[in-house]
């Protein structure tokens, strides 16, 4: 059991407000104490040694942390207290706005420290000035005891995050910066008061509180370099207006913020204007344009009890929309926590760097060590000076930063060229593919499906409305065509209960106590065709044209000159697959027809390094059985949950960038690496040959993560 303070987290009462109906065994808190990529570590180690839970993720970037428990362990109390004992304190939260309120007061007060120190070092700066050019006798004191009591506020609030750094650090039983400046803080303060009441000796009020001022500012900057670059939700909200018209149950609308929107609401959205959340559609129908989701201006047909994602843009003139989900509860804002945790898991280039991060930050205090014991019987203060800038510079946060930014700018490239990476591994994992398999239907064929012969065979009087209450919600390119076939007609869809879409076979509900359902039917033609079944009796038959994508064989001819071996595995007829097969120049052996999605995976597993793309529904065993699977034209939903990669434009020839974009963050990361090591040891050197005190090793240590921020950004450029 946890702690009893700490015991309120496993409250079923607690966990009502606290945990995502979505995702019943995971709660988030926000994390006070993560100063660098070490601390992270640190936290996610306690996924190990702590059997009830099932993951555990930490976003550096906006110190928070997700916890998953394995199903019937509630055991959130003892992840806190575990996290507690090696020096983190954790707080729940509820919402993102949650977690900015307590960004928000972490910068403030980091703020208010930084201010006390500005104003104390200034002053302090300026008595010293006056004793160096000449103040003597009793007016020397004065200044001196001026300075002391100026300090105090530096050394009693200002410098407090270095105490509590070290004492972390003696918990978590690592080494840390935060040692030898809490010692610098606390050490020169003694010293110089000492030397003060003895009335001889140097005082050092002036060095020590401008060098704090300096470490202080220097540790807030590099801070929000990494909250800015590696937090993928900045820079969208200015998708989404800042209030929104609701509807109110007289029929009136009033002007509501956009993040007081609740699930029950009903918004009204004029054209042109993003839906600014998930809902169901309850106007007759709209047509709608995803392209901020997807990259692909296209309109598509929705109707009443459509389900409307936000991120569209209306295209109608108006709509009316039942909200179902806001904020980090919508699609979109799934999408961005997605991308963000995507780029805060480790891959395994990233275990490379934090292996080299420790060694870097256990050689840098051997040799501080080394030098004190060298230079000390000689010269105390240079030897104090001297390890104080060896370790100020060489510290080991920009080579453990570099990584992870690089794949935060690999991931945005990435999601710019129209492609939405779960997380980095991605990179590491096209390194390593040899081969690529293709589905046939909506991935090489099928974006402008249209139904081109439509046999009755048995007469219904609500056939179309069936057809399109069958078919409202599907995603698969055949229901787009029938959604579409049926627009100018404006028929309604009927609602059917026990409405379920069934993998590899099509959609079925209930009407009127009869079963109705679309699936795969016989062709004479070896076009696709699909029938409408009351019961086992057709009613009628869709036929298609499924044409080849035009840049399907400019994608194969790129591909295969990278040396890669492509495939067709498709579940339709030999005829239709065979056809592409020919146009494509593909090898007999490349391609497998009639196969059900049991089937492709069998063929996966006897593929080692191969990329599986294909829908996210149909193709789901497919994409989680592959090496790396990406998913095209599907939800974002649907393909988060069973592929690597989500395609979010309609235009598959795109798929040649992705491997550009990995080679190229690969780069990124060695490159960032390679800046790290020598600026460490260039830097280093001069600080232990008393080139650099500790003064100036505080101005220039953001320098660093300057150097990496601008690698990252000029390999995003290219």
């Amino acid at each position: 059991m946890g702690q009893p303070e700490l015991s309120y987290l496993d409250l079923e009462s607690f966990q009502k407000d606290f945990v995502s109906p979505d995702r019943p065994l995971q709660m988030k808190f926000y994390v006070d104490g993560i100063k660098c990529s070490r601390c992270v570590q640190k936290l996610e180690a306690l996924e190990n040694s702590l059997p009830e839970v099932l993951s555990l993720r930490v976003n550096l970037a906006t110190r928070e942390m997700a916890v998953e428990m394995k199903p019937g362990c509630f055991g959130f109390s003892q992840v806190a207290e575990a996290a507690q004992k090696i020096g983190f304190h954790l707080e729940p939260i509820q919402t993102k706005k949650d977690l900015q309120a307590h960004l928000e007061s972490e910068d403030k007060v980091e703020l208010r420290r930084i201010g006390v120190a500005a104003v104390c070092a200034s002053n302090i700066m300026m008595f010293a000035i006056a004793n160096y050019v000449g103040a003597a006798g009793d007016f020397k004191i004065f200044f001196d005891v001026l300075s002391l009591i100026l300090y105090f506020p530096i050394l009693l609030y200002s410098a407090v995050p270095f105490y509590k750094g070290f004492f972390a650090s003696v918990q978590r039983r690592q080494l840390s910066i935060d040692g030898p400046l809490t010692v610098a803080s606390i050490g020169g303060f003694l010293f110089s008061t000492v030397n003060l009441l003895r009335g001889q000796g140097s005082v050092y009020f002036d060095s020590l509180a401008g060098f704090l001022f300096l470490i202080l500012l220097s540790r807030y900057f590099q801070k929000k370099l990494q909250r800015r670059y590696l937090n993928f939700r900045n820079g969208f909200g200015h998708a989404f207006h800042d209030r929104v018209r609701k509807k109110l149950s007289s029929g009136e609308w009033v002007w509501q913020k956009s993040d007081q929107l609740k699930s029950g609401d009903t918004i009204v959205v004029r054209q042109n204007e993003v839906v600014p959340a998930d809902g169901v559609l309850t106007s007759a129908q709209a047509n709608v344009d995803s392209s901020f989701l997807t990259g692909e201006s296209r309109a598509l047909a929705r109707f009443q009890g459509s389900e409307i994602q936000a991120g569209v843009i209306l295209l109608s003139d108006h709509a009316e929309v039942r909200v179902t989900a806001v904020d980090g509860e919508t699609l979109f804002g799934k999408l961005l926590t997605q991308l963000s945790e995507g780029i805060s898991k480790k891959t395994q280039i990233q275990s490379v760097s934090d292996r080299w991060s420790k060694i870097l930050l256990t050689t840098v205090f051997s040799v501080a060590g080394v030098l004190i014991l060298a230079l000390w019987p000689s010269s105390p203060e240079q030897a104090i000076e001297r390890a104080l800038a060896l370790i100020i510079l060489a510290c080991p946060c920009a080579m453990a930063f570099g990584t992870p930014l690089a794949i935060s700018f690999g991931i945005k490239k990435a999601f710019e060229n129209g492609f939405l990476i779960r997380d980095g591994d991605v990179f590491d994992k096209i390194a390593n593919i040899k081969n690529v398999a293709f589905d046939k239907t909506g991935t090489l064929t099928g974006r402008n499906l249209k139904i081109v012969n439509l046999q009755v065979v048995d007469c219904h009087p609500e056939m179309a409305g069936i057809v399109l209450g069958l078919e409202n919600r599907s995603l698969h390119p055949i229901a787009e065509a029938l959604r579409q076939h049926y627009l100018i007609s404006g028929v309604q869809p009927v609602v059917l209960d026990n409405l379920h879409e069934e993998l590899g076979r099509g959609v079925a509900g209930q009407f009127r106590g009869h079963r109705y359902s679309i699936q795969s039917s016989q062709s004479l033609t070896g076009r696709k065709t699909v029938g409408l079944f009351q019961e086992d009796r057709p009613l009628a038959h869709f036929e298609f044209a499924d044409p080849l994508l035009a840049e399907a064989k400019e994608l194969f001819r790129r591909l295969k000159n990278r040396g890669l071996e492509l495939k067709i595995l498709s579940g339709d007829h030999v005829e239709e697959v065979e056809k592409i097969r020919q146009e494509l120049g593909l090898a007999h052996g490349a391609c497998h027809s009639e196969l059900t999605p049991q089937g492709k995976a069998e063929i996966l597993k006897s593929l080692p390094n191969t990329m599986m793309v294909g829908d996210g529904f149909n193709d789901s065993l497919a994409l989680q059985k592959s090496s790396l699977g990406l998913a095209v034209r599907t939800s974002v939903q649907m393909a988060l949950e069973s592929s690597d990669v989500c395609l979010l434009s309609d235009d598959i020839s795109k798929i040649d960038s992705l491997f550009d974009i990995a080679n190229k963050t690969r780069r990124v990361v060695k490159r960032n690496l390679t800046i790290s090591l020598v600026y460490n040891v260039v830097a280093g050197t001069a600080a232990v040959m008393g080139f650099i005190n500790p003064m100036i090793a505080a101005i220039l240590m953001p320098i660093s993560s300057g150097f990496i921020l601008f690698s990252s950004w000029m390999g995003s450029r290219k």
